[in-house]
Order: C-alpha cells, then structure tokens, then sequence
C-alpha cells in the first residue's frame, strides 16, 4: 500500500460529485515540517487525513500552509478559513474558535477521541549537561527554555516560572542555539525534535532527551466559531469522521507506511 494519495486522482475525484455542503472548505495549517504530522513537500499524515476527509465528504477542502500565528489570526476574523490544524487545546482559542466537545459546549473540554493526533513535549540538553532535570512537577537547574513561537508547551512552562524564548521559527535553529550555548535546553514536540536529529548526525551525537515528557497533548482541527455556529451539524459530521478515519483500518495501514518510507 502507498502513503501518498495520488492530487490528480484527488481532484478527479472531486469534480465527479457534488459538493455537500455546496461550498469548498478552507483550512490552513503550519508551513513548516512537523514530522509526521505536516510536512512543506505537501505530505504527512494530517495532511493524508484531512484528504480522506474530503473524499468522505464529497466536498473538496483547500489546504494553505501559511505561518501557525497567522493561520489563527486569520481563523479569529472568521472569513479567511473555515479551520486550523492541528491545534491543541487552549482556552484563549476559544474566542474565535471551537474544538469537538463532549457537551457541544464552548466551554466544554476536548473530545479527545475525535483528535487528529496525540504528541509529547520534551526537554533536550547537551549530552554532557548534569544540573538540568524534570522530575515530572518541577524543572531544576535552569530558568530560560528554547522554544518555538506558537507551541502551547510554552504556557505550561511560563507556569512552573520558566521564562521561555520563542524568537526562533524553525527547530532546526533552535537546536543551533543548543549547540552554541544560547540555551542550556530547548522544549520541543518529540516526533518533530526526533526527525531533526535523525537528519543531522552532527545535532544528534551531542543532544540528550530528558525523560518523562513534560506533557502529552491532543491536536484537533479547530474550526472557526462563525462556520460553527452556521452549521453545527456540519461541523459535528465533520469530526465525526476524522474520529472515524483515525480510527479505520486503512489510515493504521497508511500510519505504518509512512514510518517504514521514513526509515
């Protein structure tokens, strides 16, 4: 079986049924690789999904990688995409934004079943670090953490009184600034950390991950609260499948692929 899903057979496909929903849907996620999630040659997992999605559908959803600030800024006005992904949960995106819920609520918490993906937030330190250690309440030995802008890891560390630097987009920059010293540790999501390290030999013999991770998180696509709030029924349809292509015998099969075509 192939991971890729073939874009001619994609919009094929697409023109040969009506649209149910009689519009096309537009969503926006990070343009930068987040491995295996997103990456900026098009592909990923997410990006698989979300295809499936649309073939579930019969609608067709246009997909635009565009900063992850940006997209939900652009989520916010209501009139720019009708979704973000992949989003974790925070409660500040509730302005503008709605996750699936157990309720339906605004206020109500995640549905963690109807998620796109689960992922882990680690500490990274040079191999030779002895001082810095987590023991899963309290982070020891340091009190600035690399990061990346946007990442929700970095509300969580601001609350254990860690001041964090978020002036760097891309991970691989971040882990430069390991290398050089500008940190004494960087807090990055494992799948993504993982890749970069396995691409760069050089990074790798002389990085560590700290264990545990410091959080686990869901990701869901984020719709906004104005097409939420038209089509209530659309949208609940909508993370319904995702939970169901997730959750398909298929997309398992897809999951191993994509690793094996990694390795």
């Amino acid at each position: 079986m192939k991971f890729k899903i073939s874009v001619s057979f994609f919009c094929i496909f697409l023109t040969q049924f009506a649209f149910s929903n009689n519009r096309p849907l537009k969503f926006c996620y990070e343009d930068q690789d987040s491995f295996p999630w997103v990456l900026k040659d098009g592909t990923g997992l997410n990006i698989s999904l979300i295809k499936i999605l649309a073939l579930k559908l019969n609608t067709e959803i246009i997909l635009t990688p565009v900063p992850w600030k940006r997209c939900l800024d652009d989520l916010r006005k209501g009139d720019v995409f009708d979704g973000a992904f992949a989003a974790s949960y925070k409660e500040d995106r509730l302005e503008f934004g709605r996750y699936p819920t157990l309720n339906g609520l605004k206020d109500g918490k995640p549905n963690e079943n109807k998620r796109l993906h689960r992922n882990e937030y680690s500490l990274y330190v040079l191999k030779d670090e002895k001082t810095i250690r987590w023991d899963g309440n309290i982070i020891y030995g340091v009190d600035v953490i690399g990061s990346l802008p946007g990442y929700s890891i970095n509300d969580f560390l601001k609350k254990l009184n860690i001041r964090v630097d978020d002036g760097t987009r891309m991970p691989l920059g971040v882990f430069e600034k390991l290398i050089s010293k500008r940190y004494r540790a960087i807090a990055m999501q494992d799948y993504r950390a993982d890749y970069v390290l396995k691409q760069k030999s050089e990074l790798n013999n002389q990085i560590k991950k700290i264990l545990p991770p410091l959080e686990k998180k869901s990701y869901y696509l984020m719709l906004s609260t104005k097409m939420f709030e038209k089509e209530k029924e659309y949208s609940n349809l909508i993370w319904n499948k995702i939970e169901d292509i997730r959750n398909s015998k298929d997309y398992k099969n897809m999951f191993e692929e994509f690793f094996k075509n990694k390795n």
